[in-house]
């Protein structure tokens, strides 16, 4: 705002400031806004893919307990003929106790996890930040300035200038009625 004033005058004349020509200057800066959104993205799914694991591991845990129960009650009611015939009776199933023990051991490094994030709604709200970051970048990528004066008038692209001025020239509007320059 510029106050104008003279010495004989008691009342200040308030001048509005009034630029020559506006012009939008859009950001040009090096920076991977779809970091923090690809970091929520693979996070979630992580997470989902260790619940997911854990569930799966519990369901087949139950089923090779329920194969063992038969192992077991064949090998109580069974009479064996000769020694391979029980011998392949019992690779299968020690096979099975070591197939079910590495489940379980994976459950016991997956249970923390799946009781946290099952209880809670972590992960929902997760991916509304996500969500909330994907809008984020488009406002950063469509952010941009426009100036007050025409101070920066000297550095503008030869070729932007021309185009303002043919523009200006023909009484229609180049860049909108802004010229465009990345910083």
């Amino acid at each position: 705002m510029i106050i104008k004033t003279s010495g004989t005058q008691k009342e200040s004349q308030v001048i509005p400031f009034q630029p020559k020509k506006a012009q939008v200057l859009h950001y040009n800066v090096e920076y991977d806004s779809m970091k923090p959104v690809e970091t929520i993205r693979g996070f979630v799914a992580d997470i989902r893919g260790m619940m997911t694991k854990y569930e799966n591991n519990m369901i087949r845990i139950t089923e090779i307990e329920a194969e063992m129960n038969d192992i077991e009650h064949y090998m109580e009611i069974a009479s064996f003929k000769n020694v391979p015939d029980g011998y392949k009776i019992y690779r299968k199933f020690a096979e099975l106790r070591r197939e079910r023990r590495a489940c379980k051991n994976e459950n016991d490094l997956l249970k923390p996890i799946y009781d946290h994030f099952h209880a809670t709604d972590v992960l929902n709200k997760l991916t509304t930040v996500q969500g909330e970051c994907s809008m984020c970048k488009g406002a950063i990528d469509s952010r941009c300035y426009t100036t007050r004066t025409d101070i920066l008038d000297e550095w503008m692209d030869p070729e932007d200038k021309q185009k303002e001025e043919n523009a200006d020239d023909s009484g229609e509007e180049a860049n909108s009625g802004h010229y465009c320059a990345a910083l």
